[in-house]
């Protein structure tokens, strides 16, 4: 991932997963989505390549996070927007090659913006513990 990243990317990056949260899509009906609501999004193409290639290592990504999740959480439980920071921030991390330290930081940032309270330190904890 470049450093010209900026938050607005990851607001839409966030979002288009949040949606597919809400929906409850498989993969295949997250590529679907994306194409018949491209504008919708207002990716660059750069960023509809980004998005695939989440898209395409979801379940891994899935599984890493699910596996670091304290004992008493379930992945279900946990609300569709932190799903969504939780996917792509560690889709920077292990896809993108972000310093974690970085897009763990810049997913606390969002979290304080748009989530409960408390919520940024269950992201910070889990994304701390995700083997990258």
């Amino acid at each position: 991932m470049n450093a010209k990243f900026d938050y607005s990317d990851r607001k839409k990056m966030i979002y288009f997963f949040y949606k597919q949260f809400l929906l409850e899509q498989i993969e295949e009906k997250m590529i679907e989505d994306l194409h018949q609501n491209f504008s919708e999004y207002h990716f660059s193409e750069q960023e509809e390549k980004e998005v695939l290639k989440i898209i395409n290592n979801f379940s891994e990504l899935k599984l890493k996070i699910k596996k670091v999740l304290p004992s008493d959480w379930k992945w279900e439980r946990i609300n569709n927007l932190e799903k969504s920071i939780l996917i792509y921030t560690a889709a920077e991390m292990i896809i993108f090659k972000q310093k974690k330290a970085i897009a763990i930081d810049n997913a606390i940032k969002y979290a304080k913006k748009y989530c409960d309270l408390k919520t940024y330190r269950l992201l910070n904890l889990i994304l701390d513990k995700i083997e990258i």
